[in-house]
């Protein structure tokens, strides 16, 4: 078994769709069998990431939130979640996502999870 402890661990990106502080958990080098992906992602306050899409359409990541109440943008609609709300990003190349965080004093972080290749299209 692997633990890590994710505060100890440094900030590996800060620069990947405009404002996502992220920290890698594992990846695939790590043992990891299906996933190739555990992160942790946090937002600043009144900061947006990036709308994108995905660069094919097997690519699976999920997206949970543990704190914060952030709005996500996903498909063509915003909503609104809050501890313990996850969502599967859009399997479609044409349909962007994103992470808006309005609130003016805390962060929001998410546990994001992904699988990026190799693998059967779900159906």
């Amino acid at each position: 078994m692997l633990v890590r402890d994710e505060n100890s661990l440094p900030i590996t990106s800060t620069e990947n769709f405009w404002s996502h502080i992220v920290k890698t958990l594992f990846v695939t080098a790590d043992g990891l069998g299906t996933l190739q992906s555990v992160l942790t992602v946090t937002l600043d306050a009144m900061t947006i990431s990036k709308p994108h899409v995905t660069s094919n359409e097997t690519i699976e990541e999920v997206w949970d939130e543990s704190r914060g109440k952030q709005y996500r943008f996903h498909r063509q609609q915003a909503s609104k979640a809050g501890p313990g709300v996850a969502y599967l990003h859009p399997l479609d190349i044409h349909m962007p996502h994103c992470n808006i965080n309005d609130s003016e004093e805390a962060q929001d972080k998410f546990f994001y999870f992904a699988r990026y290749h190799n693998r059967e299209p779900r159906k």
